[in-house]
């Protein structure tokens, strides 16, 4: 049975094929079969440079669309954004870190993000020790009032992420998780070297 059904969805794809070519032969049949099936063995580099020019332009989509989901998501919480977020979890999970730590972990400038300790500070969220070692470093922590913050902002996390994955399924999102994985190790390997200040330097 399934035989024929392969042969009636190859008769189909030969009419879609003859119906736009001139040169009908299997041989050029097949290039175009296993371009349809493969798509990407038949992109020149220019295609290729497109392609990956549309990739980018979908992750900064993504990326802005995760700022207005979290906006909806924490607009009953006294955090504002994503980073906020990340600040009050490193804070948790890091185990009382420096400031510079938590710099590092949310990847933005030290002054945004000491600027952004400071307002979570003042709301309550956060505390600040002086390190016993070393007077000159202060280490972060959650209040009781952070903790509680943080417990209902994972809550709205979690929606955002299911928003996020949106009919996926979970063999394409198990995928999708293992390629970002890689490209995570791929940036943080650039990041942590250092040495950068143009983008030509990370192109290297």
């Amino acid at each position: 049975m399934w035989e024929g059904k392969i042969i009636l969805e190859l008769m189909g794809l030969w009419v879609a094929y003859s119906d736009n070519q001139s040169d009908r032969s299997i041989k050029s049949f097949a290039k175009w079969l296993n371009n349809k099936v493969n798509p990407q063995e038949g992109l020149d580099a220019t295609d290729m440079h497109a392609k990956k020019m549309e990739l980018g332009e979908v992750f900064g989509r993504l990326v802005n669309f995760i700022e207005l989901w979290a906006k909806l998501a924490f607009k009953d919480l006294p955090i504002r954004h994503f980073e906020d977020y990340g600040i009050l979890t490193g804070a948790k999970y890091m185990h009382n870190p420096s400031k510079n730590e938590l710099a590092n972990i949310i990847l933005d400038q030290k002054s945004t993000v000491f600027e952004i300790i400071k307002r979570l500070r003042r709301d309550g969220l956060l505390e600040e020790e002086v390190e016993k070692e070393d007077k000159r470093m202060r280490r972060v922590k959650l209040t009781n009032y952070g903790n509680e913050v943080l417990e209902k902002a994972q809550q709205q996390a979690a929606k955002v992420a299911d928003l996020l994955i949106g009919d996926l399924s979970d063999a394409e999102v198990i995928w999708i998780l293992e390629k970002f994985k890689e490209l995570d190790k791929f940036h943080t390997a650039k990041y942590e070297k250092g040495g950068f200040e143009e983008i030509d330097d990370l192109l290297e």
